[in-house]
């Protein structure tokens, strides 16, 4: 076995890679979580919030985690009204014909 000599140089430049990693897998998941925010249906938005808000929450930013609770309660809201007026939409539709 040979004894190598790890240097600052080495170890700078693994801490830099490990760093480079763990933001680029950050930002992926980021990206996902708004894509699922964006287009997902409400089960995939509480999917994606409940991150946030956990994250929120292990900071403690409890004033956060509320915020972001009531901001998906209200989204969760609106969708059930879209959804209604939907589908009152679509029997005012059918029976006009």
């Amino acid at each position: 076995m040979k004894n190598e000599v790890i240097t600052r140089y080495d170890l700078e430049s693994q801490r830099q890679e490990l760093r480079k990693y763990l933001i680029d897998y950050i930002n992926e998941c980021a990206k996902r979580r708004i894509d699922l925010i964006l287009q997902g249906n409400i089960n995939e938005v509480l999917v994606a919030i409940k991150g946030e808000i956990s994250m929120a929450a292990m900071e403690g930013r409890i004033d956060l985690s509320r915020d972001l609770s009531e901001k998906f309660e209200e989204l969760a809201c609106i969708e059930v009204d879209l959804e209604q007026i939907a589908i009152r939409d679509a029997e005012d539709n059918y029976l006009k014909r």
